[in-house]
């Protein structure tokens, strides 16, 4: 699915105002257009779809189709951007190797004392979190969950 830069694509990058600490580690998908990349600094392994990359600075990201970033006043690093998405006017976006965005953190909901605690998870949505809730005690319904 993705593939290195070829030497003319890097200079293409590089009369656009880019630059990277290796490209080598630069990977792009065939229907990637350059054209919409400038003033963009790679750092580390990044790897992208047909975006439009503007002003900022990438380090260790993943990005896909139709997705605009622009004026990254630091760092965007460490984290996959699905498609359509859009990210622009802000300093930094940084995800540390161990985040855990949460996930399988116990929280108390509809209670702010114990008694209701469910674990959050990547596909919990207000339903599932209040079904969670409210069907606690049903042992066969929660571990289907």
């Amino acid at each position: 699915m993705y593939r290195n830069l070829t030497e003319k694509e890097i200079l293409e990058l590089k009369l656009q105002g880019c630059q990277s600490t290796d490209w080598a580690k630069i990977f792009i998908t065939e229907k990637t257009s350059l054209s919409s990349v400038c003033n963009v600094e790679f750092c580390g392994t990044v790897k992208f779809g047909n975006a439009s990359l503007h002003s900022a600075k990438l380090s260790e990201c993943e990005i896909g189709d139709c997705v605009m970033i622009q004026n990254i006043t630091d760092i965007l690093h460490n984290y996959t951007i699905g498609n359509n998405v859009t990210i622009k006017n802000v300093s930094t976006i940084s995800a540390s190797n161990s985040c855990s965005f949460a996930n399988g953190v116990i929280v108390n909901a509809l209670n702010e004392f114990d008694g209701r605690a469910i674990r959050i998870l990547v596909k919990l949505n207000d339903q599932l979190a209040y079904l969670m809730t409210m069907f606690r005690e049903q042992s066969n319904f929660i571990s289907k969950v």
